[in-house]
């Protein structure tokens, strides 16, 4: 743990990003928990450290562990500081998600979620909503598959949402890059390491990049509507003579 998450810490500052938010969700331990703090601090960089549910636990974090290290990381001005980051409406039931936010607002923790359209939750902005669960100091990954009304919300509770154009592009449900604004303009989060990309640069060329082929998209398909582009048929003489090789 410590010597993994130190590399993935010095590639984002050899990359010329400074400030890392460690989505950690393999924190089986407290001691593996300790390590990854270990090595963020040894980095040097400004981080946020997300404790994380492990993936296949579906019941809520270990809680006691969650405040282990919130103690650790009591001082919110230090340089590595510190999210609760559950599995969320992606993949656990609403009164789980409520018991999750109860507890960080309880640790005065800020939230951080992997967030998208799901059988469990379709509409999981509208579901946070309905339970009084939308709040501020909260950061929403992803994103795919909600619709604009949902983004809407997210601006409008004065929360920020963050972007892995790579890995969103991926998805079966990815969709170009969409802007998140709240009352006072455009709501953005500090810069997520873009995984395989290993370069914030390029995570932006890839987002410019899928706008720019939806756009092409769209105008090609208003294009085609708009002639009633259609194939020539082909009279049934010349599919004969094809056949044959007559001429």
């Amino acid at each position: 743990m410590y010597n993994s998450t130190l590399a993935g810490a010095l590639e984002c500052l050899d990359s010329g990003i400074t400030t890392q938010l460690d989505f950690a969700h393999i924190a089986y331990s407290p001691e593996l928990a300790d390590a990854a703090v270990d090595a963020l601090r040894a980095a040097g960089l400004r981080a946020v450290f997300g404790y994380g549910t492990p993936v296949d636990v579906t019941e809520g974090g270990k809680l006691t562990d969650v405040r282990r290290i919130r103690e650790r990381l009591a001082d919110d001005n230090a340089l590595v500081t510190m999210a609760y980051a559950p599995l969320g409406p992606l993949a656990t039931p609403m009164e789980t998600v409520a018991k999750d936010w109860r507890s960080a607002d309880e640790m005065d923790l800020p939230l951080t979620i992997q967030l998208a359209s799901t059988p469990l939750n379709e509409r999981p902005l509208f579901a946070l909503r309905d339970a009084g669960l939308l709040r501020e100091k909260t950061v929403y990954v992803h994103g795919n598959g909600i619709g604009d009304d949902e983004l809407k919300l997210i601006g409008d509770s004065g929360a920020t949402a963050s972007a892995t154009p790579g890995d969103e592009a991926d998805s079966p449900r990815g969709r170009e890059g969409r802007e998140v604004r709240g009352p006072t303009g455009p709501r953005r989060s500090p810069p997520y390491r873009p995984g395989p990309a290993r370069h914030l640069g390029r995570g932006q060329r890839s987002l410019i990049a899928q706008r720019t082929t939806a756009r092409y998209q769209r105008s090609f398909l208003m294009v085609a509507r708009a002639t009633e582009v259609k194939t020539p048929a082909v009279p049934p003489a010349m599919v004969e003579r094809k056949r044959t090789g007559v001429r």
